[in-house]
């Protein structure tokens, strides 16, 4: 081998030879060996060299001179291996010199035995396989020819020199490079993904938000939880996003609903009149019950959403006010953002649209027309008579405690669906 590059030092002896690396090729260290074969080559591993001495009859000197080029005492050359006596570079803290030129040659091999480097020695009366202590900074220097060797990788494997193993190609794996990396189908040799699984590197499909199809691992058409979208159910609807929700209760009544950060809300007031429990009519008159619904007590509250939606929770409203906030400190975007346009300037960014139904106290009476407040599911931590609120004027919107007598507005969110 006379392989030569910017990191790979070729020792070569032009006293002896002027044309060395012309007729003998380089030396090289065993750091450097390693890098020199080309392409599906290798330096031979033991087993290998071990398969070139018996090929020739042993370690003796009948195989020795089979080996040797027909120019190096009578050497014979009939197997075409035609070494020849290049000798070795020699470095030590002392010395650096070219030995043996004309007596001997000795190739690099690439199997470490009790940390040495296996080494094919040729002279002109024998052959003989030896080592060369590697961790020693001496013998690592050492220069020494090369003859690479086919790796012998098999189907779907190519010899890897960082490695220095055989190592699957493309898209296969296994100890023999026989199967598929996950998500690959062997009836196609690994170049197409296998069912259920998808993209250039053959990701797992997975139905996120939806009833998966055993045939194709995507969504089944139309089973999209109502909050996402996407082949696999895993985009959320954009902001503002408009939908229905029937309430089946009071003969298929429909309310608006919008798309908030992945949330769908109701984005009106629940006017569902309950057979059992508490409510009244907001400001005291039927007459508001289509456009701002009605105010229940919060035990009426928690049972009045329709199956698949629940009352939302302190942590929903939270989420919710933090989602619209838009960074500001006083809370003046939260209620903007969230008001309905007819409603003081009200901004209504994602079409929760909130009307100023007020509340309704025993003890005070209706507050119409200055307030929304809309009941949460979350009691007050330690207190039986209290619950938490989300309130809005035209300057605040912030979540509140109050008692469970009074009677707010509802608005409920949808229920996850469990993907199948």
């Amino acid at each position: 081998m006379a392989y030569q590059a910017e990191d790979i030092t070729c020792y070569a002896n032009t006293e002896a030879d002027s044309d060395f690396v012309k007729n003998y090729g380089c030396l090289y260290s065993w750091k450097d060996a390693k890098k020199v074969c080309p392409d599906g080559w290798k330096l031979p591993g033991k087993d290998e060299l071990n398969a070139l001495l018996t090929a020739v009859g042993g370690a003796n000197e009948n195989g020795a001179q089979k080996l040797r080029d027909a120019s190096w005492e009578e050497g014979l050359g009939s197997d075409g291996f035609a070494a020849l006596p290049s000798g070795i570079y020699y470095e030590d803290n002392v010395t650096s010199e070219y030995r043996n030129f004309g007596a001997q040659s000795t190739f690099w091999g690439l199997t470490l035995t009790s940390g040495n480097a296996d080494i094919l020695f040729l002279s002109g009366s024998s052959a003989e396989l030896n080592t060369s202590n590697i961790g020693d900074v001496v013998h690592m220097v050492y220069g020494r020819s090369v003859r690479c060797v086919k790796a012998d990788c098999g189907d779907h494997s190519a010899w890897d020199s960082v490695e220095e193993a055989c190592v699957c190609t493309g898209n296969f794996s296994g100890e023999n490079c026989d199967e598929c990396k996950e998500g690959w189908d062997i009836a196609t040799n690994c170049t197409t993904c296998k069912t259920g699984w998808t993209g250039d590197n053959c990701v797992e499909v997975k139905c996120v938000h939806g009833t998966t199809d055993a045939q194709t691992g995507h969504c089944e058409e139309g089973t999209c939880d109502p909050r996402y979208t996407g082949e696999d159910c895993n985009q959320c609807k954009a902001d503002g996003t408009q939908g229905t929700l029937i309430d089946t209760e009071d003969n298929n009544k429909s309310y608006k609903t919008t798309i908030v950060d992945c949330q769908e809300w109701m984005a009106e007031n629940m006017a569902r009149v309950p057979a059992s429990g508490t409510y009244y009519h907001v400001n005291g008159g039927e007459r508001y019950d289509a456009t701002y619904g009605l105010l229940y007590d919060w035990d009426t509250a928690r049972h009045i959403c329709p199956e698949g939606w629940k009352l939302p929770s302190k942590q929903d409203f939270d989420a919710l006010l933090t989602y619209v906030a838009t960074d500001d400190p006083d809370d003046v975007n939260r209620s903007k953002n969230l008001r309905a346009s007819s409603w003081e300037e009200g901004a209504d960014t994602v079409g929760f649209a909130v009307l100023p139904a007020g509340a309704y106290d025993a003890n005070y009476g209706y507050t119409f027309g200055s307030e929304a407040v809309f009941w949460s599911s979350t009691e007050l931590q330690d207190s039986a008579s209290d619950a938490w609120d989300l309130y809005f004027d035209t300057t605040e919107g912030n979540t509140n405690c109050n008692e469970k007598y009074k009677a707010f507005s509802v608005r409920c969110i949808r229920k996850a669906v469990a993907a199948e």
